[in-house]
């Protein structure tokens, strides 16, 4: 099973077009979830899921629910074209479960330059070649894994807390005092009154 969520990604459908791309003897399955964004996306994942039996569209699903399906998938796509850094791939590499990405920032950011699972935005056919190595590669699967488990140090509650702490610490800092701020708006006023 693999993973593919339809409310972080604009190219949707990219997993299971990659998907009916498989050679017969494949097993793996796609499971999109996230809920629709337009009436045109529902019917495009229910005429795909008729025509693909690789494919599955469950819609939106409860945060634990989501949770447990991403412990058991075997990798998560992630085939946005433009990605500030999606909240689902901070929970798969949280779960040290492998991500195929499309090669963009907010992936980077996330992923680093040199992570493995990268292919080019819209690229069926690449992501398919990744799709049938996390298969039948134990040891590309093994890299991924790796790869993942070298970033999950990245995205644990408490190490984010206290980075949200050392900003806002940082921030209050350097911003003046609301008393300093109300001192600066009398000087700045008496000095505008004394002009006049």
């Amino acid at each position: 099973m693999v993973l593919s969520s339809l409310r972080e990604v604009k190219d949707p459908f990219r997993a299971a077009k990659a998907a009916r791309r498989l050679p017969a003897s494949s097993r793996i399955r796609i499971v999109h979830l996230g809920a629709a964004e337009t009436p045109r996306w529902a019917a495009t994942a229910k005429a795909e899921m008729a025509a693909n039996p690789r494919y599955v569209w469950r819609g939106d699903r409860p945060r634990p629910e989501v949770r447990r399906l991403l412990a058991r998938a075997r990798a998560m796509v992630l085939s946005s074209l433009s990605e500030g850094g999606a909240n689902v791939m901070s929970e798969a590499v949280a779960a040290r479960v492998p991500v195929l990405s499309t090669r963009i920032d907010g992936s980077i950011g996330l992923l680093g330059r040199d992570y493995p699972g990268y292919f080019p935005i819209g690229d069926t056919e690449a992501l398919a070649r990744l799709l049938n190595r996390i298969e039948t590669d134990a040891a590309f699967l093994e890299r991924l894994q790796r790869a993942i488990a070298r970033r999950a140090h990245l995205f644990r509650p408490a190490r984010e807390k206290a980075a949200w702490k050392k900003l806002i610490d940082e921030t209050l800092a350097k911003s003046p005092s609301p008393q300093r701020r109300n001192r600066q708006a009398d000087r700045l006023g008496s000095d505008r009154l004394q002009r006049t």
